[in-house]
């Protein structure tokens, strides 16, 4: 078929390109069925655990029939390190790892295959090897959008922030109506604090699938982050039909609108509607470390200390779970601030950070780094918080796109949310918050 649209176009191949049209992926039609279902799955919705993990199953099913089906092997293990990372699932980058290699062995020349392995070099941390793989999987497959957003992640987290803009455009030009490299894109330039650009990308990604979750809680957070307006966040939120709650996505949301809106009682009343006792969108942390917070905000010691405790030994656990998983250590740091166990804490926060330091992540590095700086203002470090806070205001990767990410740094967050209201009667953070937002520097 792509053969006789290149003729009815005439259009001229290259020899590449010949040969990769009268490369077949599998001669097993039934297992091709299978991994166009696979896809069919990923891209459908919003991109759900329940979507992605039938996904992961269709395509070994079709890897089962046909062992030889790199293209299969390929797509399942892009897929569990998209889950492994955004879990921090060590089984499932594990699982990955496996699966690109077999897809390498398989198929040498496939250009997916080497994304696979360089997806994997990039969560290892090994950068430049992960851009040579990347590069070799453009070699063979030039035209595939999705390489070039793998490539601006790695430039991101190299703190080369200009080229990663260009690979995310590079990725849109070639593929313009996939709303899954338009909505990476936005959340690109709301790590760069460029409100405008990524109200223009969620917004895109929206024509071209109007059902999306994801944008319009981007375009709510933006409300906030752009005008300072939690308010006009919750109607956006709001716009959102009653079932569409992707992983407690739309209620996590909606509960930090209310705290950003000190409006505590109707945080608690969505706390009580949610059937969810844990909130996978923000952390898989219980109900009850909500419940604290609210609690806390209120001024209700007593009730939030033991809502933290009932939800401490849960968290502790993942931690021990998962002792290199530096968003499980910032939580924690975020439950000892909030219980006032200052040693704790602090210990719990500076390990997120030397887990995922700066200089060895740019982008992860910037989020555990305004953790510590939230931990701080809770622990009464007031010094050490603002001078935290004026270097990570022009840094980018300090504000990030997960719903209740209190330790966000943009002048909104620190002008609105409770937990930095201990600063408020020091000079240096009244400047701060006097001032225009300063320039992100990359």
């Amino acid at each position: 078929m792509a053969t006789q649209i290149a003729t009815a176009l005439k259009t001229k191949l290259a020899p590449e390109e010949k040969a990769r049209l009268d490369t077949r992926p599998t001669n097993n039609s039934q297992a091709y069925v299978l991994y166009l279902n696979g896809v069919g799955r990923e891209v459908a919705g919003n991109r759900s655990s329940e979507d992605l993990t039938a996904a992961e199953q269709l395509y070994m099913q079709a890897a089962a029939l046909d062992p030889g089906f790199g293209l299969a092997w390929a797509q399942a293990s892009i897929l569990n390190t998209e889950v492994g990372s955004s879990g921090e699932d060590p089984a499932r980058r594990a699982k990955a790892r496996a699966q690109a290699e077999e897809a390498l062995r398989v198929s040498p020349n496939l250009g997916e295959a080497h994304a696979a392995l360089g997806l994997c070099l990039r969560d290892e941390r090994n950068y430049d090897v992960a851009l040579k793989e990347l590069e070799r999987a453009l070699a063979s497959s030039s035209n595939n959008a999705e390489i070039y957003y793998y490539i601006a992640q790695v430039y991101r987290r190299q703190g080369r922030w200009r080229e990663a803009v260009a690979s995310f455009q590079r990725a849109r030009s070639l593929d313009p109506l996939n709303d899954n490299t338009a909505f990476p894109a936005g959340n690109n330039y709301l790590f760069m604090r460029d409100w405008p650009a990524a109200a223009a990308s969620f917004n895109r990604a929206l024509e071209i699938s109007p059902g999306r979750v994801l944008p319009r809680v981007g375009l709510a957070y933006l409300e906030v982050f752009r005008n300072g307006d939690p308010a006009a966040g919750s109607r956006t939120l709001q716009g959102i039909p009653a079932g569409k709650d992707p992983s407690g996505l739309v209620s996590s949301g909606r509960w930090d609108m209310a705290m950003l809106e000190r409006n505590y009682a109707t945080a608690d009343k969505i706390l009580t509607e949610t059937a969810l006792e844990e909130f996978p969108q923000a952390g898989d942390v219980p109900k009850a470390f909500y419940r604290g917070r609210v609690a806390l905000a209120r001024a209700d010691i007593e009730s939030a200390q033991r809502y933290f405790a009932a939800a401490r030994p849960a968290m502790e656990k993942r931690v021990r779970d998962a002792p290199d998983n530096a968003q499980r250590h910032a939580e924690l740091a975020l439950l000892y601030a909030y219980m006032q166990r200052k040693e704790a804490a602090v210990r719990e926060a500076r390990r997120a950070v030397e887990i995922e330091p700066e200089s060895q992540n740019a982008f992860h590095g910037a989020a555990w780094a305004a953790n510590l700086a939230l931990v701080s203002a809770l622990i009464g470090e007031h010094d050490q918080a603002i001078t935290l806070v004026e270097r990570l205001l022009t840094t980018p990767g300090a504000v990030g796109s997960r719903v209740d990410a209190v330790s966000n740094i943009t002048l909104a967050d620190l002008r609105l949310r409770w937990e930095w209201d201990s600063l408020r009667s020091s000079p240096r953070f009244q400047k701060i918050l006097a001032g225009p937002e300063p320039k992100t520097v990359y």
